[in-house]
């Protein structure tokens, strides 16, 4: 029986590839597979890595998201932004709004006034 292996594939796993399979019995659970294939699936699609990447903010959302934090406070700032403009907002978290705000008030002051 001859199967096609990629020995060259990267697969998370403790165990090395067997290259004769006469000597091995395969199952998955408790079901006895006859023709092994290769269990190394990718666990991520596409979407998943772009959504993995982090979101740049432009200038304009940090300074309005302040702006709303200084008047309500931080956590019902980020549910009243995320409510009101899911589009932009809806992937900020309060420790990056605490950030934008520690900004404002230090070092970067200017680009928030």
């Amino acid at each position: 029986m001859e199967l096609d292996i990629s020995i060259g594939m990267s697969c998370s796993s403790a165990f090395k590839p067997v290259l004769n399979y006469s000597h091995y019995e395969f199952f998955r659970g408790y079901e006895r597979i006859e023709t092994p294939t290769s269990f190394c699936q990718s666990s991520l699609q596409d979407d998943d890595l772009k959504s993995a990447q982090n979101k740049r903010w432009e200038m304009r959302q940090k300074v309005a998201a302040v702006r709303v934090a200084k008047k309500l406070g931080m956590s019902k700032a980020v549910a009243y932004l995320q409510k009101s403009n899911p589009t932009d907002y809806s992937k900020l978290s309060i420790s990056t709004l605490k950030y934008w705000v520690e900004q404002s008030n230090g070092r970067k002051r200017r680009y928030y006034d």
